[in-house]
């Protein structure tokens, strides 16, 4: 009975048509040899046992193996995935979520989480009910198993495989093998068929059956057909290593612009880097040409045909033997010349940058490989510095891991990095580094000492240089924004001010522009004054409508819902609010949202109370609540401590939808616990803000109308002292009966 339920599952899931709707398959080469024994037992693993790992030395043929079967197989798989397992995974998960999303759970409304953090684990959430997938794990190097160990132990019913140097940790293996003759013989004519006899025989014997060596030593000659078996024979006796004597031929045939070229590309992630990054690192005089020849000579491979942005790659093998070739200080130099070009290619605005590698998928994978040489050579630390800043202009918009890691290494060269008497650029990028550490320190971590300090710093630095406007903007900016989220009008009007003076000056400034309309929108609603709050928002509106509401732009739209909640406009709020809630709640809930992203949820409940939906109202108020103290990067463990005041707007939610349930003692316990946060972090500025009158009013009504006298004079006696009696929410509580 189980072997015929076997045989059935196996028909089944060989014989439905799905032709992958999601995939970065890349064709095998056309020269491949079958090597149909081994794609017999990949198939037969992979229906017996959900996965497979294929051994074998670099250049021996697992990509093109793993390639092949998904080519043969494409039809069988709703989503195929290859990852590059020498690159970051998360980064790489994070992809396929977006792929995902957009391909196959667009009309949906829950959607996989598009946050570095946690993609990983949402999309191996996804695939968990799903067995019409086929992931690959490729390039995994001598004792690098454990960077996929959890994939190997995960419980699962779609199909990986492993492309891996050795064993360890690995399941259901198959040796991958040298070419027998018969099949090298194969390998020669597929490539070039008019090749002679004597060459082939030679190249047989020479090779042993190494594909790699084969196919290039093939490619070389079918490019260079008047080379005869006895000059062959002479060129390769230079050397026992074949690749290498191979490259050294190559390197002679192509001119100074295309070898430095084909250093640079094996310098960055070889497995992926798109033209228009080649041509950043090119000489833009000779780019074409040097391209060409690159591939002619299939030192670099077409990965992904695509008009705009094709995608290129380098097998590990050419780009260890090319580095093997060079000496330690040609290499170092190599990598300063691509240090300096990417950071001048960088565009300048922490959103330019992420929208650049929103559009450029392999731009981050390149900075991180770039980064990893640049330390290994020991380049200048001014120029790591700025690779660094950008890398963290980007992390800021993709999730919190990966920042604290640049956070730490700034703070241990601090000293040196910002030095008075540095160079003006080298001051700027010091500046700029400290105002991304004060935003994640601020935003993300919730360190608001730390933050402050880290801006003031970069204030005092950025204020004391010539020119640099972009960057006394982001200063100015971000300044603004800390101080209206502690409540110091002053100074968030001062800042603001500041900034308004750098855009008068510089008319044509582009630099994060969406940042100053939104702390003015802030401002206004801390005052109450929600009517200018919608037309300055609005405005901002205007300008991103052609943009998705993502990642970036959602929190806009969550701040006119807010509004709108505040001004009565509960049905469109609603509207908006659940279609954000539904795209981020996985993100929400695996605390991977970040910051202000998390108030969809506050603010949902407070539209749905609005609509009188009551219930839905307090479950998600609940909800928020939960979120908010269970949240790691938040100090929230002592609610008598916590200064967290998205935590303290989730409270008072709470309190009005008890109210409206009729729980009013409950109530009034929700409203005192969002008054101690609100107290503890704006403490002396706690009067400047609207929602903490807003707040006393709701607490001092629920109290008169259960006659609960304590906390009726309580709430009464603090407005009052806070706000004053000319308040209009004072003068409204002093017309109140004592109780």
């Amino acid at each position: 009975m189980k072997k015929s339920f076997l045989v059935i599952t196996i028909f089944l899931i060989f014989n439905m048509a799905y032709a992958a709707e999601v995939s970065n398959l890349v064709e095998p080469v056309n020269y491949h040899v079958n090597h149909t024994k081994e794609l017999i037992k990949i198939k037969q693993s992979l229906l017996l046992h959900k996965q497979v790992s294929l051994i074998g030395i670099s250049g021996i043929g697992k990509t093109q193996l793993s390639r092949k079967y998904a080519d043969n197989y494409k039809d069988r798989y709703r989503i195929i995935w290859f990852f590059e397992s020498d690159s970051a995974l998360d980064y790489q998960f994070l992809q396929l979520a977006k792929e995902i999303n957009k391909n196959l759970l667009h009309k949906e409304e829950i959607q996989i989480s598009e946050s570095i953090d946690t993609a990983q684990q949402s999309v191996m959430n996804y695939l968990a009910s799903h067995n019409d997938y086929l992931l690959i794990f490729d390039n995994l190097k001598i004792n690098q198993n454990n960077k996929v160990q959890n994939i190997v132990n995960w419980e699962h019913n779609g199909h990986i495989i492993f492309c891996s140097q050795d064993s360890n940790n690995l399941n259901k293996t198959i040796n991958i093998s040298y070419l027998e003759e018969r099949d090298s013989n194969s390998l020669i004519k597929n490539i070039g068929p008019t090749i002679s006899e004597d060459l082939t025989r030679n190249l047989v014997l020479r090779s042993k059956g190494y594909p790699i060596a084969l196919a290039r030593a093939a490619i070389f000659l079918d490019n260079n057909r008047y080379i005869t078996s006895d000059e062959y024979d002479t060129y390769f006796r230079r050397s026992n290593n074949n690749m290498e004597t191979y490259m050294k031929i190559i390197i002679e045939k192509i001119n100074a612009n295309a070898k430095r070229l084909l250093y640079k590309i094996a310098l960055l992630n070889n497995q992926e880097i798109s033209k228009s990054l080649i041509k950043v690192i090119a000489d833009e005089e000779t780019f074409i040409e040097d391209l060409v020849n690159l591939h002619r000579y299939k030192l670099i491979s077409l990965a992904k045909e695509d008009e705009e942005n094709p995608i290129f790659e380098m097998h590990d093998k050419i780009k260890s033997t090319l580095l093997e070739m060079e000496s330690g200080d040609a290499i170092k130099g190599y990598v300063s010349e691509i240090v300096d070009q990417l950071n001048k290619f960088m565009p300048v605005g922490k959103d330019a940058k992420q929208a650049l590698a929103n559009h450029d998928n392999t731009l981050l994978k390149n900075l991180e490989a770039l980064l990893i040489n640049a330390q290994e050579y020991k380049v200048d630390q001014h120029k790591i510095l700025e690779l660094r800043k950008n890398l963290m202009s980007i992390y800021l918009g993709m999730g919190a891991n990966r920042c604290q890691e640049l956070s730490d290494w700034f703070f241990q060269h601090e000293a040196k990095l910002c030095e008075k008497n540095n160079i003006i650029s080298q001051q700027a990028v010091c500046g700029e580094y400290l105002v991304l550490l004060g935003i994640y320190n601020y935003f993300v971590k919730i360190d608001h000492a730390l933050a402050m300090d880290n801006l003031k710093k970069a204030e005092k630095i950025i204020s004391s240089l010539d020119g640099y406007p972009e960057l006394k903007y982001m200063a100015f900016s971000q300044l603004a924004q800390a101080y209206l989220h502690m409540g110091e009008k002053s100074l968030t009007e001062f800042y603001v001010s500041k900034s308004e003076e750098v855009e008068k000056e510089n008319p044509k400034l582009n630099y994060d522009a969406h940042l100053l309309p939104y702390i003015k929108t802030r401002n206004f609603m801390a005052s109450g004054d929600y009517q200018k709050a919608i037309e300055v928002v609005n405005g901002v509106i205007e300008k991103i409508k052609h943009q998705p509401i993502d990642y970036y732009n959602g929190n806009v739209y969550v701040m006119k819902a807010s509004i709108q909640n505040s001004l009565g406009e509960f049905e469109q709020s609603y509207g908006m609010l659940k279609k954000i809630y539904d795209m981020d709640i996985n993100n929400i809930l695996l605390g991977a949202a970040g910051g202000i992203r998390f108030k969809v949820v506050t603010e949902l409940s407070r539209a749905e109370l609005g609509l009188t939906k009551i219930q839905e109202a307090l479950y998600h108020a609940n909800q928020a609540v939960e979120i908010y103290i269970k949240d790691p990067m938040r100090s929230n463990n002592n609610l008598h401590l916590s200064e967290d005041i998205e935590l303290a707007e989730a409270f008072v939610a709470q309190g009005d939808a008890l109210v409206a349930r009729g729980e009013k003692k409950r109530a009034i316990e929700s409203y005192s616990q969002a008054e101690v946060i609100f107290f503890n972090h704006y403490k002396k500025n706690i009067a400047n803000l609207d929602e903490v009158s807003s707040l006393y009013k709701k607490a001092i009504d629920a109290a008169y109308s259960i006659e609960d006298k304590y906390s009726f004079n309580k709430f009464k006696k603090r407005h009052i002292d806070k706000f004053g009696i000319e308040h209009f929410r004072s003068k409204e509580i002093l017309k109140l009966p004592e109780l």
